[in-house]
């Protein structure tokens, strides 16, 4: 407890040391102290007020910032959000909102025990446009991303840009990543002129031959996720008689489409946010709780895919859990 009190003081003289004027994240979040070992343990990597939580999976536990410091991986003054870890299951990237400024990212390695920012590899993908963060390889060396009006692929450093898909300027793709195989990608797409083609896609790389997953059947589909197995997909959408976003399933073809979770919680009005566990047994998710008439709450929830049983892992005392990261298992382990 004394090191993390410690970590949390030597945070703020970072912040406060010297200081005639507000510190970028970028001369403050690289300083930052990485509060968890986490060495070849199972954590789910999570957003809870401004900070980078990790928590056991197997662990269902109460999440308060102002005592339990040891499930604190990253304190910040910067709101962070939008964990996601590398395939290696040794790195993450996040995002920093600096105050009325851009985003920023960063990448925490923790076999070097520290914050990298990936500003220079970040300035070179902004040139095409880049609508949302990267994705990366199952060997973590190469990159593949939406940018304007097109999707690309690149080195994991941001060199040989290359377009494999040209999309028209009306139409658009995001949630881009790869499947487990690295050959063929999943993407939400849609046309602003023609509604019905809005849906989930998968393409093959080397053929550039689209097939499309979802139809009309289900409602802003969006944020596709492969399970490491590559035999299901988990993403957000809702049926023309829902009214909010819920955690639907299929198989990689498209086939088998269902929704994953039950309706067996009134106060859980909307899911979203899902990462599948390494085994893909388990799928993780925000729910978000009505707490009150006018007042919500999100926290996280890991439901099983054969069974559908969901069990709620995170209960938040004063703020909200979301953005939820399942760490892949790393290569060393067995």
């Amino acid at each position: 407890m004394m090191q993390v009190i410690f970590s949390l003081f030597l945070t703020l003289a970072i912040i406060l040391c010297g200081c005639n004027k507000p510190k970028s994240p970028l001369d403050i979040i690289p300083k930052l102290p990485i509060l968890i070992d986490i060495g070849d343990k199972e954590k789910i990597v999570f957003c809870c007020g401004y900070d980078l939580y990790a928590i056991d999976p197997n662990e269902p536990g109460i999440v308060d910032p102002d005592e339990n410091y040891e499930q604190i991986l990253l304190p910040s003054p910067y709101q962070e959000g939008c964990p996601q870890w590398l395939p290696d299951g040794k790195r993450f990237v996040f995002s920093s909102i600096y105050p009325f400024k851009e985003t920023k990212f960063y990448m925490i390695d923790f076999n070097k025990k520290r914050v990298f920012d990936m500003e220079k590899m970040y300035k070179k993908l902004l040139k095409y446009g880049l609508n949302d963060g990267p994705n990366w390889s199952l060997d973590c060396k190469k990159i593949i991303f939406s940018g304007g009006d097109s999707i690309y692929i690149a080195d994991a450093n941001g060199d040989n840009i290359k377009k494999i898909v040209d999309i028209p300027s009306d139409e658009f793709a995001s949630s881009i990543s790869f499947f487990p195989d690295s050959k063929r990608i999943l993407f939400s797409f849609q046309s602003l002129k023609d509604k019905t083609k809005k849906g989930i896609y998968r393409m093959d790389i080397a053929t550039r031959k689209w097939n499309r997953l979802t139809y009309n059947n289900i409602i802003k589909a969006s944020h596709p996720c492969c399970s490491p197995d590559g035999s299901k997909i988990v993403f957000e959408g809702r049926s023309p008689s829902e009214k909010w976003q819920r955690i639907y399933i299929m198989d990689a073809d498209g086939g088998n489409l269902h929704r994953l979770t039950k309706d067996d919680d009134p106060k859980r009005i909307c899911e979203w946010q899902a990462s599948w566990s390494p085994d893909s047994k388990k799928v993780v998710f925000t729910g978000v709780l009505k707490v009150k008439k006018n007042r919500s709450r999100s926290e996280l929830f890991i439901v099983n895919v054969d069974t559908r049983k969901l069990e709620q892992l995170t209960y938040t005392s004063k703020t909200s859990s979301h953005s939820p990261s399942w760490r892949p298992r790393p290569k060393f382990l067995k």
